[in-house]
């Protein structure tokens, strides 16, 4: 249930029946590292490493989980510990390649790619991980041909036209993405992916309108999906109407209810629709960039847009702890130092705020 605080204290009262269980172990590993409690993940994975003989299915599993949150080095290791016992080695080479290319290490990750290619693979898995590591490794004429081999090997799949049109994209060639889009839906008609994809890159050439027909396809097709609703809103906010994009935004916060983002834009929609002239929006505006920060603390620009809403109806102490807060989260964040600077000269210290602004400039 993802639960993993609740998890956590269960486990620590289990003690040796939790923490020695191989059954258990993976459940366990996973609650500490989703808790960021590196203690257990720490000494299990030294434990494998230095067991005489571990479980190759164990070892495995928790690779997986060192992977999926983050620690590729770890991950990397467990893999190498069993690579000559485990039974499924494309499944083992994908997930060492995987991790070693988050390690930036895609020499390896194609030399292990290329061995499962060498053997007559038609796992299109392999040649998107392939087109990825090559691309990072400056092979791009390689990366094309490995991406255009994952299509021909599987066509009714999505994922090898997303990875080649987001190659094209990442080397300034958007029209040739949109033509794999274009084959994509050939293949894959009403595809809710491919339409989203198709809105991002019309949006990347400056096609508005073609960008937000893309979006409003997505999002009919996949009514549950809200990404396709946030980016219809952020088209809608470009294109200069903003009470349209607010209207857009609130059903989007529906749909993904633990994204800041929904709040944040319509924070920003109804500031440039006016809100400052009417004290009811001046109010949503306050609470949407709450609800942001509230959804992501760590977002510099929401604490930044947050202060400035309560700068814009003189709530000047308020305004100054969330400047202040995005200025320990981003130093250069040239608009908090600006407004701070502004924050501090209304409170009457002029000394601090001359700093800050010299910061500024």
């Amino acid at each position: 249930q993802k639960r993993f605080a609740e998890a956590k204290r269960h486990f620590e009262k289990a003690g040796d029946l939790a923490m020695q269980n191989p059954e258990a172990l993976p459940m366990v590993l996973e609650t500490y590292l989703a808790t960021k409690d590196l203690s257990v993940p720490e000494r299990v994975t030294q434990q494998l490493m230095t067991a005489n003989d571990p479980d190759p299915q164990l070892v495995f599993q928790v690779g997986l989980l060192l992977g999926r949150y983050g620690k590729s080095r770890e991950a990397v290791a467990a893999f190498e510990r069993i690579r000559e016992r485990y039974p499924d080695r494309q499944a083992l080479l994908l997930n060492l390649s995987a991790a070693q290319l988050e390690q930036g290490d895609a020499n390896r990750a194609i030399q292990n790619l290329e061995s499962l290619v060498n053997a007559h693979s038609v796992n299109p898995e392999v040649y998107l991980l392939l087109g990825e590591a090559y691309d990072k490794a400056g092979l791009a004429e390689k990366g094309y041909a490995a991406f255009n081999r994952a299509i021909e090997v599987a066509p009714k799949s999505e994922e090898g036209y997303l990875a080649l049109s987001n190659f094209a994209s990442a080397h300034q060639n958007n029209s040739f993405g949109l033509k794999t889009i274009e084959r994509g839906l050939q293949q894959i008609p009403g595809s809710s992916k491919l339409l989203f994809q198709q809105g991002v890159l019309w949006a990347l050439e400056s096609n508005l309108e073609a960008a937000a027909q893309s979006f409003q396809m997505a999002s009919q097709t996949d009514t549950a999906w809200g990404l396709p609703l946030l980016a219809s809103g952020i088209v809608q906010l470009q294109a200069a109407k903003p009470q349209q994009a607010a209207s857009t935004f609130r059903k989007a916060m529906g749909k993904l209810p633990g994204d800041y983002g929904p709040s944040y834009f319509l924070g920003t929609a109804l500031t440039r629709a006016g809100a400052q002239s009417d004290p009811t929006q001046q109010k949503e505006v306050i609470v949407a960039f709450l609800n942001a920060v509230s959804l992501d603390p760590t977002n510099s620009q929401s604490r930044v847009a947050l202060g400035q809403a309560y700068l814009a109806t003189n709530q000047i102490l308020p305004a100054v702890v969330e400047l202040e807060k995005a200025l320990q989260l981003d130093p250069r964040d040239s608009t908090a130092l600006y407004q701070v600077g502004l924050a501090y000269r209304k409170q009457g210290r002029a000394r601090e705020a001359e700093t800050v602004l010299r910061r500024f400039q």
